[in-house]
């Protein structure tokens, strides 16, 4: 009674109820990012799989496989090039803030 602090719902002391909650929170937000990841994947070579039956007739040079493959090596390229423009305005912006606080520092 000479606590001010209540109980969680779960009856356990505040401090492990919050790590409780927060260790739920984030197997929730890991599920909830993992899961639609997969569906897409699945989609994608579901997609991909039943679109190359149809032309299987037509082209055999190009499996599924090789076509997921090939999209993943594309969206690698693509992570890199935008890797680097990120990393080259980053040197923009971090030559800015150096060139402010020096200048701020003389002022000073």
């Amino acid at each position: 009674r000479g606590s001010s602090i209540s109980p969680s719902p779960l009856g356990l002391p505040p401090s492990v109820a919050t790590k409780f909650a927060c260790s739920t929170i984030m197997a929730a937000f890991r599920f909830a990012v993992a899961v639609p990841f997969v569906f897409l994947l699945l989609a994608s070579v579901s997609t991909l799989t039943s679109a190359s039956t149809a032309t299987v007739a037509a082209r055999t040079d190009v499996t599924p496989l090789q076509k997921v493959l090939q999209l993943l090596e594309g969206m690698a390229a693509k992570g890199k090039q935008e890797k680097h423009e990120e990393e080259v305005e980053f040197a923009k912006f971090q030559e800015w803030c150096d060139g402010t606080r020096e200048g701020t520092t003389k002022s000073i």
